[in-house]
């Protein structure tokens, strides 16, 4: 049996921050990503950028990968079992067909379409896909389809507000998770947040009393205006549950690093008025607006 290298989790998060570096100074700083022969067990890996990682002859065992990026990403010779594989594309993934498995894997139906197809069937054989999947998979993907996903970001004071509007979004075909900012609970819990706001296409930013004096309002306008100048997309949908929509006007949310004023950025979107969410036409007419803002960029 071959003697893999195991990294602990500390050291595994300093090679992704070390790649992390590498990919956005063009290759500059930092260094890539070497998991050649790695152990990587039972471990998650969240919205990442592994483009042009080199997971060669790893053991995978258990490994979660989910909205990562992995372009160009090696794993050729690995050895996987048991893991899951979702929201990625793994169409120019290296060397997924050297893979050898001795479980089954999970690979979501958002990674076939992300992939558009071009996985090869030696490696979804290995994680257990059926053949008869294999071959409708092929017409599925031929089809156009607007999946997107959004993540909900709401103060906890908040949530009859925000369980309303998930479930208006899952009613209509819109994919979407909710979590309050403010709950309590430490880094972890945190970090999984930071993730899912990372890995979703859009943010849906509750704006209201409890949510406007929040530090991490300043930290998500940060993190998703980072991510619309990468892909010129709009990810950051705000909407306004505040009963007097002049205190929208008069917010202010400076950013430490700039001093420039987010809140006037977050102003020049199109901000849905919910402050009247309890009766049901109001709602329903704010959030037929929502709805085609979010299809229109699909």
């Amino acid at each position: 049996m071959p003697q893999y290298r195991k990294i602990s989790n500390e050291e595994l998060q300093q090679i992704l921050e070390q790649h992390k570096l590498w990919v956005e100074s063009d290759e500059r700083k930092g260094q890539c990503a070497n998991l050649q022969g790695a152990e990587l067990l039972r471990v998650y890996i969240g919205g990442r950028d592994l483009r042009g990682a080199n997971l060669s002859n790893s053991y995978l065992g258990g490994i979660r990968l989910n909205g990562v990026k992995l372009q160009g990403a090696d794993f050729s010779g690995a050895k996987i079992g048991y893991g899951v594989f979702t929201h990625l594309d793994l169409s120019k993934a290296k060397g997924l067909e050297t893979c050898s498995h001795f479980g089954p894997s999970s690979i979501g139906i958002d990674t076939i379409y992300k992939s558009g197809g071009n996985i090869p069937e030696v490696f979804l054989r290995g994680c257990g896909v059926p053949d008869n999947f294999i071959e409708y998979m092929r017409s599925l993907v031929g089809q156009k389809l607007d999946i997107y996903s959004c993540f909900i970001s709401y103060s906890h004071a908040d949530e009859e507000f925000a369980q309303r509007l998930h479930s208006a979004l899952q009613s209509c075909g819109v994919r979407c998770w909710y979590a309050p900012h403010d709950m309590q609970g430490g880094k972890k819990i945190y970090d999984q947040i930071d993730s899912a706001i990372r890995v979703h296409d859009k943010t849906l930013l509750c704006l209201s009393e409890n949510s406007m004096g929040s530090k991490w309002v300043e930290t998500e306008i940060r993190r998703t205006r980072k991510a619309m100048d990468k892909t010129g997309k709009q990810k950051l949908f705000p909407i306004s549950i505040v009963d007097d929509f002049g205190r929208i006007k008069e917010w202010e949310c400076f950013d430490a690093n700039t001093g420039s004023d987010m809140a006037d950025e977050v102003r020049e979107f199109y901000i849905p008025d919910f402050s009247n969410w309890k009766d049901h036409d109001s709602f329903q007419r704010e959030f037929e607006k929502l709805l085609r803002d979010l299809k229109r960029d699909a």
